[in-house]
């Protein structure tokens, strides 16, 4: 076990350093000591793994997880799933999808596209019945919220 300054190291701030191997891999790394003691027991490659495995795998060992369901400020209902749902092309950066738009998915049994606008038809945003919902195109959508009478089919 060697022993450095963070100045030896190039590093900065006064912590001292420890060249301890990790516990994952064996290798040997550098750790700062906190009041004597390693900071972290893993090199950093083998802390990222770890780290990016808990992420998707752990929701419902986690004992703050509370479902993956909360309301946008927007309104509507997001809902987390996992990277290896059916769906997973249509989360955003955070896992999230409007649970409107995951329903409708789940009943086509394929994801939506990009272009696939799903509507409420009685206006409520959290009301994701399938019956409530219905799928249309952009132009649409905007019939509809613009103006009800110019819909097609309606007189």
């Amino acid at each position: 076990m060697a022993f450095a300054s963070a100045k030896e190291l190039g590093k900065k701030g006064s912590y001292k350093y420890i060249e301890i191997p990790c516990i994952d891999c064996g290798n040997l790394h550098w750790v700062a000591l906190k009041r004597g003691t390693p900071r972290s027991q893993r090199c950093y490659s083998c802390s990222n793994k770890r780290n990016m495995l808990s992420k998707d795998t752990s929701m419902d060992n986690n004992s703050n997880w509370r479902g993956g369901k909360h309301k946008h400020t927007d309104g509507y209902v997001m809902q987390t799933i996992p990277k290896t749902h059916l769906c997973c092309s249509m989360r955003d950066t955070l896992g999230r999808v409007r649970e409107h738009r995951l329903i409708m998915a789940d009943e086509l049994g394929r994801p939506l596209e990009t272009c696939e606008v799903v509507h409420h038809k009685n206006g409520v945003k959290d009301d994701n019945r399938i019956g409530n919902l219905e799928i249309v195109t952009a132009s649409e959508h905007m019939m509809i919220h613009i103006h009800p009478s110019l819909r097609k089919g309606v007189n």
